[in-house]
């Protein structure tokens, strides 16, 4: 049986040893800090069963959407960092260095303006220890570059477990469309911070699925 745990920072993470996982993550000031209290205060369900089996529900799709619903109406706001193509570049090149060790199994990634999308699948551990390192060391790096200290990611993460493969390829899908559905580009393949699994996602102009043989 997979190992899971649950926690809570001020966001609640439930982790599932080998699940896929849809994670956002925003620049500092974002997200209204209105919206983040709804969130951390969300109510957990914690069922057990017959057995001792903990089922931990947390109530999280509904706001996600909601969460969603406002990055996207807001592209224009002014915590627009990652429209600087070289604080883009320190992000995108930080998640690879992490596939590329190993260490996560990305499948695809969006890097918007404002906030950054990423799917992960097979995760051997939970993903709260990989997010820490990859925000410190890219909001360090960040930093230098602009020459000032200061915030540059929002406190948490938003992560969200897909049950089945139809609802993993919908966040795939809905990560790569990012920047078409914000009107910056007409076709996946013209944004330049998109990353997806060849090994795995095939697209081809906005349509994607997975590759027959891997899955």
């Amino acid at each position: 049986m997979p190992t899971s745990s649950f926690h809570r920072r001020r966001l609640p993470h439930w982790y599932v040893e080998g699940a896929s996982y849809f994670i956002t993550y925003t620049v500092k000031g974002a997200v209204p800090k209105a919206m983040i209290r709804k969130a951390a205060d969300a109510k957990d369900l914690i069922v057990v069963d017959g057995e001792g089996t903990c089922r931990i529900t947390v109530k999280t799709p509904a706001f996600l959407r909601h969460l969603l619903d406002y990055l996207a109406r807001h592209q224009d706001a002014p915590e627009m960092l990652l429209t600087n193509d070289t604080y883009a570049l320190v992000v995108a090149q930080s998640l690879m260095w992490f596939h590329d060790q190993g260490e996560v199994r990305l499948l695809a990634f969006c890097i918007m303006g404002n906030h950054v999308h990423v799917v992960l699948d097979s995760v051997e551990h939970d993903p709260s220890n990989f997010m820490k390192r990859h925000k410190t060391f890219t909001a360090n790096e960040i930093r230098k570059l602009r020459g000032r200290e200061g915030g540059v990611w929002q406190r948490e993460f938003w992560d969200y477990r897909p049950r089945h493969e139809k609802a993993l390829l919908e966040k795939i899908r809905y990560t790569l469309l990012n920047p078409v559905t914000a009107g910056l580009v007409k076709r996946i393949s013209e944004y330049g911070f998109t990353w997806w699994n060849t090994d795995v996602v095939s697209v081809c102009g906005n349509k994607v699925e997975w590759v027959v043989s891997a899955r």
